[in-house]
């Protein structure tokens, strides 16, 4: 449908998620229909406790209405038997018989000789649990989906603290930009790519293309010196502040100063606001020179600390 405002995600987007658990789901779908439950899924596809809960993470089971976190114990009290002893794998092909086994915990009777992936009895209802009530941390959604596609499917900007909202706020719009030209500005945006090149002299150079509050792009142009004293450092939020000019019909903020903003700590590692590993990483592998200092940017009270490599 050419008017639909969703975007269907593929399963070859989630990290770590394998190919053998990718094929026994789309196998199961195709020839069962859509999953019903938990229960139902890890009957079809038997993944391994690893797979599941990146599934869950993910949020691919939000069909069954449940919180993550209230699906991530069931699949743990189903599967934690495999998991003590299990080799982290995909069980793709793995028999009903087995499956059922590990949701009665017990030893399910083998399927009759030559009945194929038939059993012999009907499989045993599974144990069910109580859990007590479970609160989720607000944004652990957020950053889950980062850690696990690269990106958050709601707004970055709800991921900045306050001091970097107020940033925002007091920043130019892509849509205001034509009639600042020749003006000194400050735009903040998501970074979307950048692509560095070399000048005649061999000086390292970039453009940043950015989305910003409203979705609008925002194009920037750092020279080498800019580039070399305010590198990027990674994907989130940025404020960008520099000369609007035009170019064959197309607006640039040239930039001279440049700094990402702090992003809220990471919920699910309160204790100490640690950003898991894939969530802070470049764009680029290459070392840069640390940036200027917060005071010295414009930007004091919002920037984003530079974590240890």
């Amino acid at each position: 449908d050419p008017t639909s405002q969703t975007l269907t995600l593929g399963f070859n987007l989630v990290k770590d998620l394998n190919h053998a658990t990718i094929a026994a789901l789309e196998q199961a779908r195709t020839e069962g229909g859509p999953f019903t439950s938990l229960v139902d899924l890890v009957k079809r596809v038997a993944p391994s406790l690893e797979q599941l809960t990146i599934l869950i993470r993910v949020g691919a089971l939000r069909f069954t209405g449940a919180a993550k976190h209230v699906l991530l114990w069931e699949a743990h009290f189903l599967l934690a038997a495999e998991a003590q002893g299990g080799s982290g794998t995909a069980r793709a092909g793995s028999s009903p018989a087995h499956v059922a086994e590990l949701l009665a915990g017990r030893r399910a009777l083998p399927a009759r000789t030559g009945a194929g992936t038939g059993e012999l009895f009907a499989p045993p209802k599974p144990r069910t649990y109580v859990l007590p009530p479970l609160d989720a941390a607000p944004l652990t959604d957020a950053f889950d989906e980062w850690e696990l596609l690269g990106f958050p499917l709601c707004s970055p900007f709800l991921l900045l603290t306050e001091d970097a909202k107020a940033v925002v706020r007091s920043g130019v719009l892509a849509r205001d930009l034509p009639d600042r030209i020749g003006e000194v500005v400050t735009v903040v945006g998501h970074l979307v790519t950048v692509k560095e090149t070399a000048t005649a002299k061999g000086e390292r150079m970039c453009f940043g293309c950015f989305v910003d509050l409203e979705g609008a792009w925002l194009d920037t142009v750092h020279f080498p010196s800019v580039a070399r004293d305010f590198p990027f450092r990674g994907r989130g939020v940025y404020a960008v502040r520099g000369t609007v000019s035009e170019s064959f019909g197309c607006l640039n903020v040239d930039a001279q100063r440049m700094e990402r903003l702090a992003t809220l700590p990471d919920p699910r590692y309160a204790e100490n606001g640690v950003m898991p590993s894939g969530i802070d990483s470049g764009l680029s592998s290459r070392r840069r020179q640390p940036p200027k200092s917060a005071k010295a940017a414009g930007f004091q009270g919002a920037v984003s600390p530079v974590r240890p490599r």
